[in-house]
């Protein structure tokens, strides 16, 4: 798109150099007006190029947490294991708090039976 956005731009000031032969005030005043445009529209459009890109990653991320969560149970203890091994992070347990609002798989530390620590949300999770 931008590339298009170039030519457009390199036409007008084509069109520029032939007005300036006939030495028309106006006409000149309108391309340079059209030159002003064209560049403000690359500009929105770069801006748009950006915003797709991190909309996209934004989406794969979104995407490779819902697959992660399909591949997930959650215990009577409110803890997630996951139904397969996750590369990286083997069987678990997770944390669900951490889980459910930044997509983290953090394992939690066993502490009293039953009782288990987040040290990433600083949360008690299962509590049987």
């Amino acid at each position: 798109m931008l590339e298009i956005a170039d030519k457009v731009i390199d036409g007008i000031k084509a069109i520029r150099e032939i007005a300036k032969r006939t030495e028309n005030a106006e006409l000149l005043s309108q391309i340079a007006d059209l030159i002003m445009s064209s560049a403000d529209l690359k500009m929105e459009v770069a801006d748009l190029k950006s915003e797709v890109l991190r909309l996209r990653e934004e989406n794969a991320a979104l995407r490779k947490r819902a697959d992660l969560r399909a591949k997930m149970r959650q215990q009577e203890n409110g803890l997630l294991v996951p139904t397969e091994e996750i590369p990286g992070y083997g069987l678990g347990p997770f944390c669900p708090v951490c889980f459910e609002k930044e997509g983290y798989l953090i394992r939690p530390q066993e502490g009293r039976v039953g009782i288990w620590f987040c040290h990433n949300c600083k949360q008690q999770v299962g509590v049987s």
